[in-house]
Parts: C-alpha cells; sequence; structure tokens
C-alpha cells in the first residue's frame, strides 16, 4: 500500500510540473494504467492534466488501458497534436465519439492500434480516416462491426497506407478487401486471419494492385485455392512472410509457385493444410527461398508429410524452426536422420511416465532422438533444440524444454517429477512434464 501511494504521488508530481514533461516524446501507460491505486491519485482524473502538460508527446502506448473511455480521448485530440504513435489495443469502453475526437486534434498520426475495441463501427473509422489522412498503419483486429463499407473509407483517405490488420474481423468479404488493394497500392503488411468469407478474388486484387506485399496473413480463409496464390506469387515477389494456416484447399501447386516466384520468402505456416505433401516440400527446399532465406516452416497437422520431407529439408540451411505437431508419417528413423546444425523442432509426444531431459554426462544423439521420439502424441508439446555451437551428431547436452520456455534451467524439470529409465536406451533421468499450450509463431 505504501509504494501503490508512493508511485501515486511521484506520477502526480510528474504529470502536473511542466518542466518535467515538455520534452517527454514517448510514454507507454500500459504496465500500470489498470492498477488500483489508493488515496488522492485516480490515474484517468488527472488525465487531462497529463495530456495538457505532455503537449510534445508523440508516441502513447495505452495498451489494456480498459479505464480509457471517450474522454480521455478527446483530451488527447485537445492536448497532444503532435501524437503521431497511438495504441488504444483493448481499450474496450473506447467509441466512435473516440475516432471523431482523435481525427480532429492528431491530424499527424501515423500508427493506429484498434485491435479488440469492439464498439467501433464503419462511422467511427469514416472519421478517423477523414481527419488522419497520413496513417501508415492500422490495426483493427477483433473489431467485430466493421464490414466492407468501412474499408471503402479507408480506401478513399488513407493512400499512405503500409500495414493493415483485420483479423477476426468476420464480416469483412472480398468486396471490401478489393477497395482496400484499389486504393491503397503502397500496402506491405495485411492480416485477414479470421476473414472467412474471403476467396481468391481478394487474392486477386492484391496481385493485381500491392506488388510491394510483403507479409501476408490468411489464417483460417477456407475458401482460398491455389488459383489465387498462383496469381499472388506471380505479381508479388517481395513476400517473406505468409500464414496459411487452415488454407485447407491449397496444393504442393501453391508451393511450387511460391518457390518459383518469391525468392524472399522467410516463414511459411501451413498448419492444417493437408493436401500438402513431399513434393511441394521439395520443390520449396530447393529453391532459392529454401536454400537461402527459409527461417520458420509450420506443418502441424499436414497428414502427408512423411520422413522424405525431412530428407528435403536438410537443403534449407537457415532454418530455425520447424513444426511438425500431428505429422503422424514422420517417424523416429526420420528424426535420427535429421542433419541440421541450428534448428528448433517441435512435435507432440506422448511422454506416459517420461519426458527426455538435459544430462551433464555426454549421449548418443540418435539414442536421444529415438526414444524421445518413440513416446510422441497429440498432448505435449515440447521444443527440441540442438545449438548451433554443436555441430556434431555426438552431443555433451540436449535441450528439451516445454515450448513457452517458462523454466529457465531445463534440468530442473518440474515439480513433482518422476524418475524413471528405458532399457533399450543408455539414456537415463526422465522427468514428466505437464502440457503446455502452444503459441503462434506470427
Amino acid at each position: 500500500m505504501f509504494y501503490r501511494m508512493l508511485f501515486s504521488l511521484l506520477l502526480n508530481f510528474t504529470w502536473s510540473n511542466p518542466e518535467c514533461t515538455k520534452y517527454v516524446r514517448s510514454i507507454g501507460l500500459d504496465s500500470f494504467c489498470n492498477v488500483q491505486l489508493a488515496g488522492s491519485f485516480k490515474m484517468f482524473s488527472h488525465f487531462r492534466t497529463f495530456a495538457q502538460n505532455c503537449r510534445n508527446i508523440e508516441h502513447l502506448n495505452l495498451n489494456g488501458c480498459t479505464k480509457i473511455t471517450d474522454s480521455t480521448c478527446y483530451s488527447l485530440s485537445r492536448f497532444c497534436s503532435k501524437l503521431k504513435h497511438l495504441d488504444l489495443t483493448s481499450c474496450v469502453s473506447i467509441t466512435n465519439s473516440s475516432l471523431k475526437g482523435i481525427s480532429e486534434g492528431c491530424r499527424h498520426l501515423e500508427y493506429l492500434n484498434l485491435s479488440w475495441c469492439d464498439q467501433i463501427t464503419k462511422d467511427g473509422i469514416e472519421a478517423l480516416v477523414r481527419g488522419c489522412r497520413g496513417l501508415r498503419a492500422l490495426l483493427l483486429r477483433g473489431c467485430t462491426q466493421l464490414e466492407d463499407e468501412a474499408l471503402k473509407h479507408i480506401q478513399n483517405y488513407c493512400h499512405e497506407l503500409v500495414s493493415l490488420n483485420l483479423q477476426s474481423c468476420s464480416r469483412v468479404t472480398d468486396e471490401g478487401v478489393v477497395q482496400i488493394c484499389r486504393g491503397c497500392h503502397r500496402l506491405q503488411a495485411l492480416c485477414l486471419s479470421g476473414c472467412g468469407n474471403l476467396t481468391d478474388a481478394s487474392l486477386t486484387a492484391l496481385a493485381l494492385n500491392c506488388p510491394r506485399l510483403q507479409i501476408l496473413e490468411a489464417a483460417r480463409c477456407s475458401h482460398l485455392t491455389d488459383a489465387g496464390f498462383t496469381l499472388l506469387a506471380r505479381n508479388c515477389h517481395d513476400l517473406e512472410k505468409m500464414d496459411l494456416e487452415e488454407c485447407i484447399l491449397i496444393t504442393d501447386s501453391t508451393l511450387i509457385q511460391l518457390s518459383i516466384h518469391c525468392p524472399k520468402l522467410q516463414a511459411l505456416s501451413l498448419s492444417h493444410c493437408e493436401l500438402i505433401t513431399d513434393d511441394g516440400i521439395l520443390h520449396l527446399s530447393n529453391s532459392p527461398c529454401g536454400h537461402e532465406r527459409l527461417r520458420v516452416l509450420e506443418l502441424d497437422n499436414c497428414l502427408l508429410i512423411t520422413d522424405v520431407a525431412l530428407e528435403h529439408l536438410e537443403n534449407c540451411r537457415g532454418l530455425e524452426r520447424l513444426e511438425l505437431y500431428d505429422c503422424q508419417q514422420v517417424t523416429r528413423a526420420g528424426i535420427k536422420r535429421m542433419r541440421f546444425t541450428s534448428v528448433v523442432l517441435e512435435y507432440a509426444l506422448s511422454l506416459g511416465n517420461f519426458a527426455l531431459r538435459p544430462l551433464s554426462s555426454p549421449r548418443c544423439y540418435s539414442c536421444y532422438i529415438s526414444t524421445w521420439f518413440a513416446h510422441r502424441d497429440n498432448d505435449h508439446p515440447f521444443v527440441f533444440k540442438r545449438p548451433s555451437s554443436l555441430m556434431s551428431k555426438s552431443m555433451p547436452t540436449l535441450l528439451l524444454s516445454p515450448r513457452r520456455q517458462q523454466w529457465e534451467e531445463v534440468d530442473r524439470g518440474c515439480a513433482g517429477a518422476v524418475s524413471s529409465s528405458d532399457s533399450s536406451c543408455p539414456a537415463q533421468g526422465f522427468t514428466r512434464c505437464p502440457f503446455l499450450p502452444r503459441t503462434r509463431v506470427f
């Protein structure tokens, strides 16, 4: 309680003292804006004072400040005219009125994050873009009320737009995406994940209007096909990152086109694309991007992938992360044959009472892998990391840890660890570990 009061008084003094604030250019309030502070300090009853005294602020992060209201945004628009970067992620109380205020007073705004502000509608977007025509990045993840008409307003006014995120804007259709592409030719990053109504018409519009595109996230857009991605690959040669998870209609044909036309590709997610086969991986691994650029490849639940794909991927010398969850035709023999020098492999293990952990004494690399892989299933995602400093197959230490890296030292195991052994393997000292949910790469 004492520290909270001290913190309160300190911020009060700082915000109310012009000598302390007139030089402030950037500030992030996301770490403490929702803390319940006692005494005289009520954060947002003093936000007007903050805005008045921080008139030179250019970068403001209010991510997760759920108590931010329309009046807060009006204070910003009135006093913080130099604002360029504003993050209002999960400020769920703000409405279209906030966007109207921002557009009137913050006309130099270049970056705005409104993710999960689900009260925003097309009217708010129209008011925003009429005033903030220099926007270069607009993030609208989870703004579920937005429809194609909102994108039409963006098309009309935001010609400098470089990055647009429409994740989970499920009402958006091809019509809206086509409008964006026709008005925002400088687009380099576009997220359409969860926009389940989209078809190849959206990919065609991107291909014909946005040649600078570098990042495309289209996860769970299950109507997209090889035809759309073929046209995209042939026209957008700067593509670096693509998330195609659950684009269930695509086949090896898409990989062939990406291999030929997208030499800069660094990260590719094909999880749950169940028509992808070893042949597609062969073309990818033999391409310029496979040899030189590819760093991340996700193949979770690609049921046709076998050990042959792992052999092909040995050509991807820069590969740092490979996901193989539920690739049921990948065997321990295939893993034993791998010769990566630096790669993180992730896939599911059925451990029963077992989960390999590092041992202090040198062990056989193949023995570790075969024993570990023999006990796999869908419930225990773990990471096998072969450090880049260890170039030979004989490894003194294997790093095996939960995917989210919640343990600082892997060999500590977890609470309630169970010791066991496997008579078929000289490596001893297995540890049972809890299930940890997976996280996204993109």
